[in-house]
């Protein structure tokens, strides 16, 4: 155990420090440090975030109306992260206690939908996207290239500059290797690496 995860340890289990960790540095130091910086180009969005979110430089930018980006309890984002929403009714929904470290990008686009879930950690310049930003037709017209919806589960790791692309399901537990293309579904509690990304190790654990 390292020393952040033993100091997480004790806060967690001594009811006096886990209070005043609660009422007091959450509340009035940590959310005061927040920087947010919402940019709506369009109507009726909506960003709910926790009051108990730290922020060095969170932007989030609406193209368009009626999307919705909901941010759970006590998740970190370090440097400058974005969430980049395109089009009409898309959805965002980051679950509890999720870090990003530095230039994670989301790309929503064409009414699709995010899910990333609980204790979740994705290093520097993940890119995650439902959309190929352009279309691509076939001989006869059909486009061929739909956006498509991206569910990532509980604690899931995601390492340096790793893509998600549109369509994946990330299973619970499961680790993405670093500067991998993910293209397909990843099953839960496994490592993936490669482009496109390739199961290589499976029934693991991981911890901070």
């Amino acid at each position: 155990m390292n020393i952040k995860s033993a100091l997480k340890y004790v806060v967690t289990n001594n009811k006096v420090l886990s209070l005043l960790y609660e009422k007091v540095y959450m509340r009035y130091i940590l959310w005061k440090r927040c920087k947010i910086t919402v940019r709506d180009y369009g109507r009726h969005n909506e960003l709910n975030i926790s009051k108990y979110t730290y922020s060095n430089d969170f932007i989030v930018a609406f193209h368009g109306d009626n999307n919705i980006v909901t941010v759970g309890d006590r998740c970190t984002f370090k440097m400058t992260n974005r969430i980049y929403i395109q089009g009409n009714n898309n959805v965002v929904k980051i679950g509890d206690n999720v870090t990003f470290d530095q230039d994670v990008l989301i790309v929503a686009a064409e009414g699709t939908k995010v899910t990333i879930g609980s204790d979740c950690i994705f290093a520097n310049h993940v890119h995650i996207r439902t959309s190929d930003q352009h279309c691509i037709f076939n001989e006869s017209g059909e486009r061929i290239n739909p956006a498509e919806d991206v569910h990532i589960g509980n604690h899931v790791w995601l390492g340096r500059e790793s893509v998600i692309m549109k369509g994946v399901s990330v299973g619970d537990g499961a680790i993405v290797g670093m500067r991998s293309m993910v293209t397909k579904d990843v099953p839960e509690r496994c490592i993936v690496v490669g482009t496109p990304a390739k199961v290589i190790k499976t029934n693991v654990n991981w911890h901070e």
